[in-house]
């Protein structure tokens, strides 16, 4: 904030004082909102929001500075590193952008504490009081050790889950989500063998014999040789994840998380033309991405 904190402590108590009610729970801990400093935070959060653009475009030097906490699923952690660091430098160089891993659990709690600008979550995430931007679906193969034999153009159907000892996350998030949703569907049981939320624990349980797994297509083409595994698409039918943007329906961004939450988009259109991942970008994702540009 650029702001000694004495200065910054009788600011906020000037404020407190102007409104005549505390805006903080003051601890030996730290300092909590109070109900009346939450709902005083989202009433101006678009003001100043509205305020930050209007300096942005009047300024003759709009260059665009700030820090952006991102978090992100272990398996996009390594693509969203590099895509975001290769493209800030050029384009913001004043952006700090800091890149945390999580699990999906947390990164919700961490959204709605405000402790990070943004999350990509897999869907579905419905029932979650955010702004939601569908960004790209991939598809999601099975994996098993490499004498299994497997084969990418030999895709195994979805029926066969029934027979086969899996290795799923648990429920309720991502990859577990969408294999019990198509189970019900297709009214299957599948033979779940173990569960682990680590993708990597995932592979290599599988890489060792020890089950099936489902897995990210990019993912697997990126690990399989090294890991040992074969691979194969499901159908009928078949399975995608979907990559979703999440961030804070209670305030409005500002510049730094819109450069952001844009050079995201347009990084995700740029995985079109990598075989790897194969993925569907979404319309939304698209003119995000455009808006860059222009």
């Amino acid at each position: 904030m650029r702001r000694s904190q004495p200065s910054l402590s009788q600011a906020i108590r000037d404020i407190e004082t102007t409104l005549q009610t505390p805006l903080f729970h003051r601890t030996g801990r730290g300092m909590e909102l109070t109900g009346e400093g939450e709902a005083f935070a989202k009433a101006i959060a678009e003001p100043l929001a509205a305020l930050d653009r209007a300096i942005y475009r009047a300024s003759r030097n709009p260059e665009v500075k700030g820090r952006v906490t991102i978090a992100v699923p272990p398996s996009l952690s390594p693509w969203a590193t590099k895509t975001l660091t290769a493209t800030t430098v050029p384009h913001h160089p004043g952006l700090l952008i800091r890149i945390i891993e999580g699990h999906p659990v947390h990164m919700i709690e961490w959204l709605q504490k405000g402790e990070i600008d943004l999350a990509l979550l897999y869907g579905p995430v419905q029932k979650l009081h955010f702004k939601l931007t569908p960004l790209f679906r991939e598809p999601l193969v099975l994996i098993a050790k490499r004498s299994a034999g497997l084969d990418p153009a030999k895709p195994v159907e979805f029926q066969e889950l029934g027979r086969l000892p899996l290795i799923l996350p648990s429920r309720p998030f991502g990859i577990r989500a969408v294999v019990d949703l198509a189970a019900q569907q297709a009214g299957i049981r599948v033979a779940l063998f173990l569960e682990s939320d680590s993708g990597t624990s995932m592979r290599s349980m599988a890489s060792e014999g020890l089950g099936y797994a489902i897995q990210p297509q990019s993912v697997t083409v990126a690990s399989a040789e090294q890991m040992q595994l074969s691979w194969a698409p499901l159908v009928n039918p078949a399975l995608e994840r979907e990559v979703i943007l999440a961030e804070p329906s209670d305030r409005a961004p500002g510049r730094a998380v819109e450069a952001a939450t844009s050079m995201l988009a347009a990084a995700v259109c740029d995985l079109e033309n990598d075989p790897a991942w194969d993925i569907a970008v979404s319309p939304v994702c698209r003119r995000l991405a455009a808006s860059r540009k222009a």
